[in-house]
């Protein structure tokens, strides 16, 4: 019997108000702005630039091609106020798995080649663009954690 898995996420921005004891967190809108078109099938905070000027990024990942009004195929960034195109190059696939690992944003799916950059599957965005993480994995990714100074992945790959 083939078991078939089904994952559906909806982003919204929450927000916890700095306050005293016993202050409630509260959902809020994100400015009348739409969210993204399709399946979202991960999400991750990123800081491109670490302590520098730069805001931390909401990163959203999946099957999609239009975040609010940005044409952005299967990953976007939310950076508090607007959405923002993070794959501005070819992506031959999705993306369902992502992390963060220093300054850079690791991303898993089923793909071959990500921001023009050959990569089986996994691969890395740096302050210099999308690299190959190592000769990737032979099989879908749709996992990925940081681990003890590793990088775990869990997926269909052998």
């Amino acid at each position: 019997m083939a078991i078939k898995r089904v994952l559906a996420v909806q982003v919204v921005w929450f927000s916890a108000v700095a306050c005293g004891q016993g202050c409630e967190p509260t959902w809020q809108s994100m400015g009348g702005v739409n969210g993204v078109d399709n399946q979202v099938s991960a999400t991750t905070v990123w800081d491109p630039d670490g302590v520098g000027p730069q805001p931390a990024l909401l990163v959203v990942a999946g099957e999609h091609d239009v975040a609010g009004n940005v044409i952005s195929p299967n990953l976007t960034a939310w950076d508090g106020t607007q959405w923002l195109q993070l794959n501005n190059a070819p992506l031959n696939g999705v993306i369902d798995a992502l992390t963060v690992v220093g300054n850079d944003l690791l991303v898993g799916g089923l793909f071959s080649v990500v921001g023009g950059v050959p990569a089986q599957n996994v691969a890395r965005l740096t302050s210099a663009g999308w690299q190959a993480l190592g000769e990737g994995r032979d099989r879908r990714v749709y996992a990925l954690r940081a681990f003890s100074h590793e990088i775990c992945a869990a997926g269909e790959f052998t």
